[in-house]
């Protein structure tokens, strides 16, 4: 009891180290595609309207879907990270988000408002899948002292990279290659962030004082 005792009170006096500022950056590379979806659909809202000649009901209607598919990725799919682990559960995600930005241009190329409505579901129901598995991983690497610092400076750091310089280099992108172009990034985005989920530790089942 005493050296479970003398454990604890070690780790909740423990500073952040280097290994905690080194999950710091993981995190916030982990989590950079969060903020890019939300100043994606702001920036092309006004696009997809002209392109298929839509009302402003309608827009409403086809941008609400990616909240419909966030909500059903989030709610109905993120649970099952509770069984397999969180870890594994965002490696296979993004996989699957990797692969998924390459076939960006078989939905968006020419575009009709039902791939544009499929486009949007999956992407943000993928999105959505990570949500709540992220949410539980990120407190659970760091020790008691600093472990919600650490996590929403990790998350916080990767919204607004994700928000603002990602989103602002993908139109770059896209004026200069297209579609194509704008996949490949994300991909190679989601492919960083698969990087730093396989150099990160599964914590399911893990006595947090462990850490």
């Amino acid at each position: 009891m005493t050296e479970t005792l003398s454990l604890r009170a070690k780790i909740e006096q423990s500073p952040m180290g280097a290994y905690q500022w080194m999950i710091v950056v993981m995190a916030a590379i982990m989590n950079l595609l969060d903020g890019f979806d939300v100043l994606a659909l702001a920036f092309t809202a006004t696009a997809i309207r002209g392109e298929f000649g839509l009302t402003g009901i309608e827009l409403g209607y086809l941008l609400s879907a990616g909240l419909f598919g966030m909500t059903a990725g989030s709610l109905f799919l993120a649970p099952l990270a509770d069984k397999i682990g969180r870890r594994k559960w965002l490696i296979w995600t993004t996989v699957s988000i990797l692969i998924f930005a390459l076939c960006m241009p078989l939905f968006l190329g020419n575009g009709t408002p039902t791939s544009v409505f499929a486009f949007l579901v999956i992407g943000m129901a993928l999105m959505g899948m990570t949500f709540g598995p992220m949410a539980a991983l990120l407190p659970e690497l760091f020790p008691t002292e600093v472990r919600y610092s650490g996590a929403s400076l990790a998350y916080n750091i990767a919204s607004i990279i994700g928000a603002t310089i990602a989103a602002m280099i993908s139109l770059k992108i896209n004026a200069l290659y297209g579609l194509m172009g704008v996949g490949i990034y994300l991909a190679i985005n989601a492919f960083l962030t698969l990087l730093a989920l396989l150099a990160s530790k599964e914590t399911k089942n893990v006595d947090l004082t462990q850490i």
